[in-house]
């Protein structure tokens, strides 16, 4: 799965001229030396078990389009909140019920679309906005 997604995010940005900003998690496991080796032309690689400060919420600001791993719903969240391009790759053997149907709230809401292998940057997802959402259910409680 890591070299699939690899080599379809390396497509794309060969083909636009784009590079590619990419981070691991604790998650990412063993796979991590696969994605070392496919991302090295025009990306910046960072390793979350590297020392330094990690770059994800400078990476996630300066993109011009995202794509997560649907694994982490906090990733998810992170990315649709930026207004920005989200693509959630997540493939089957990956995601469980219940990230599955918070890829769908996102897809249905506008918010992010599935990762197939292709990108478009001129796409403008409205910004899930959270907070926005919960301080509006508290209000309706108490008014």
């Amino acid at each position: 799965m890591a070299a699939s997604l690899c080599g379809q995010v390396l497509e794309t940005a060969t083909n636009r001229g784009a590079s590619i900003l990419a981070t691991t998690s604790r998650r990412t496991g063993k796979v991590v030396e696969t994605i070392a080796a496919m991302l090295i032309d025009r990306t910046l690689l960072y390793r979350w078990d590297q020392p330094g400060e990690n770059p994800y919420l400078g990476f996630l600001a300066h993109a011009d389009a995202i794509v997560v791993t649907g694994e982490s719903v906090s990733m998810c969240s992170e990315a649709c909140s930026l207004g920005k391009p989200v693509y959630v790759f997540a493939p089957p053997a990956l995601i469980g019920g219940k990230h599955a149907r918070l890829h769908r709230r996102l897809f249905d809401g506008g918010f992010a679309r599935p990762f197939i292998g292709e990108i478009d940057f001129d796409w403008s997802p409205p910004t899930l906005d959270v907070a926005a959402d919960i301080v509006s259910a508290i209000k309706s409680r108490l008014l």
